[in-house]
């Protein structure tokens, strides 16, 4: 169950401060970077941006688009990356009205389906800033995630929303028990359920038919 497998995770991990970004807008330049990269080239990307004075709304759209690809290079794909980070706060700051505070203060509803609407932004990206920016209780669905289910043998019925369903409906709905699951989620499968699984000393190995030899990885 979903609750049963964060108690097993909590033993393990305890409560793990997550998302790696500082601030609402930090967080929500990270969820687009992160596309296809590791965090550390995000990290690089994002103290480029901050070194830049990059550090609003208003500073990233009034940059010309050479500057911003130069800057977001770290990150890969820059130029597609440039092109979706000035679609998604050129919408921000319509529906917000100039403000990235007001914008999030809207219902979780709203939110997702503005974000879903601008190009390069899928759900993964969406339900990111609706959780870490936006602070309110949606299920973060990453390849991680499908990774440790696929193994554990859940079935959810593969897709994005239905995986993201499975953990809702067997939780509370609690930002924090989102926040801090996600993260459980990447920290294990880094360490342990990696593409190769490292079993030995895995929490969930007596869970896994992985892990205890009966199916492949």
């Amino acid at each position: 169950t979903p609750a049963g497998l964060y108690e097993t995770l909590h033993a393990r991990y305890g409560d793990l401060e997550w998302w790696p970004a500082e601030g609402p807008f930090q967080v929500m330049v990270g969820a687009v970077l992160t596309q296809r990269t590791s965090w550390t080239n995000v990290e690089r990307a994002l103290g480029n941006l901050a070194d830049a004075g990059v550090v609003d709304m208003a500073t990233l759209l009034a940059l010309p688009i050479e500057r911003l690809e130069a800057l977001i290079r770290p990150s890969g794909t820059y130029r597609q990356k440039a092109l979706r980070l000035l679609a998604l706060f050129a919408m921000v700051d319509e529906r917000g009205n100039g403000s990235l505070a007001a914008f999030l203060d809207r219902p979780m509803a709203d939110l997702r389906h503005d974000l879903l609407a601008v190009k390069g932004v899928g759900p993964e990206t969406a339900d990111s800033i609706i959780l870490y920016a936006a602070g309110k209780p949606v299920f973060v669905v990453d390849a991680y995630t499908r990774r440790v289910l696929g193994r554990l043998g859940v079935t959810t019925g593969g897709s994005y929303d239905q995986v993201a369903r499975w953990f809702q409906e067997g939780l509370p709905e609690d930002v924090a028990v989102y926040n801090n699951y996600h993260a459980m989620l990447v920290e294990l499968a880094k360490d342990q359920c990696r593409t190769r699984p490292i079993c030995e000393g895995c929490p969930i190995r007596s869970g896994c038919p992985v892990g205890r030899g009966e199916e492949s990885p």
